[in-house]
């Protein structure tokens, strides 16, 4: 969830997140679908997969028994989502030189963010970035909010499938979390932000919006057990250094798991074409 106090128009484009999501952060401190196109990469990415690979695959979520696929676009895009948390640290070495630029460590900081929310919003390719951004801009009028939550629901049904894995595109549920925020439909806005955390526990804007929701609810415990969770400040650079390194090495564990899973299952393909009974 992306939220204030002040600005209830939450539904800006990626580039002004930043500013946004500094301010709430700062005030919070205190307190399966059969289709193999919805588990891959978007098309427009122009990714090649190993064919062996995909018919492997196909065979897996036509029981809906899986959702994420690691293809090489993926990959890398967990790649850079680990190196923009490693540059949450305003000590990085690519951050002391945009400083040596002239860029201020507060500018350099949200720009770092400002990556992480647009690495979030395309993590479906650059079409579906554009259709949750168009979504994005009725927030501001309420007569819209019912056709709203609709529209978030079907991106998540066609991206996330059955099980609602949202580790497949995170944002469409931060989205619908924000607006069942704003419905005042707080119970079901936690759950949405309990599996963003599930699947990202460093996703900033699910931290600021979880605990705004347990205070609406006055779970004061919950709200703050999550603002433990929250990324500290840079006056509180030990702690946030401590916050990024737990959270890089959840990342790269979950990496090196989906990579072991994806040789897996290419294992087993080639183990069965030798058999002659592949995937019967």
């Amino acid at each position: 969830i992306l939220v204030t106090l002040i600005a209830i128009s939450v539904c800006g484009p990626v580039s002004s997140f930043a500013g946004v999501r500094s301010q709430f952060i700062t005030n919070h401190h205190l307190a399966g679908t059969t289709r193999l196109r919805s588990f891959s990469d978007d098309s427009s990415e122009g990714e090649e997969l190993d064919k062996s690979f995909i018919s492997s695959i196909e065979k897996l979520v036509n029981d809906g028994s899986r959702t994420l696929i690691l293809t090489t676009a993926r990959k890398q895009r967990m790649q850079k989502e680990i190196g923009l948390l490693r540059r949450l640290d305003p000590s990085h070495p690519e951050n002391i030189e945009l400083q040596a630029s002239g860029l201020s460590e507060l500018g350099v900081q949200e720009y770092v963010t400002s990556q992480l929310w647009d690495l979030w919003y395309s993590e479906r390719g650059e079409a579906n970035k554009q259709t949750l951004m168009t979504i994005d801009k009725g927030l501001g009028n309420r007569q819209m909010w019912e056709a709203i939550e609709l529209r978030y629901r079907e991106l998540i049904d066609e991206h996330c499938g059955q099980e609602d894995d949202v580790r497949v595109w995170t944002e469409p549920a931060n989205r619908l979390a924000t607006l069942l925020f704003l419905m005042g439909r707080h119970a079901e806005s936690k759950t949405w932000c309990e599996r963003i955390l599930e699947s990202k526990p460093w996703h900033t804007g699910a931290l600021s919006g979880v605990v705004m929701v347990c205070t609406k609810m006055n779970d004061l415990e919950g709200a703050r057990a999550y603002g433990e969770l929250c990324l500290p400040p840079t006056s509180e650079i030990s702690e946030r250094k401590k916050w990024i390194e737990r959270n890089v090495d959840i990342a790269e564990a979950r990496l090196a798991a989906l990579e072991k899973e994806k040789a897996e299952v290419l294992r087993k393909n080639d183990d069965a074409g030798d058999s002659g009974t592949a995937w019967q």
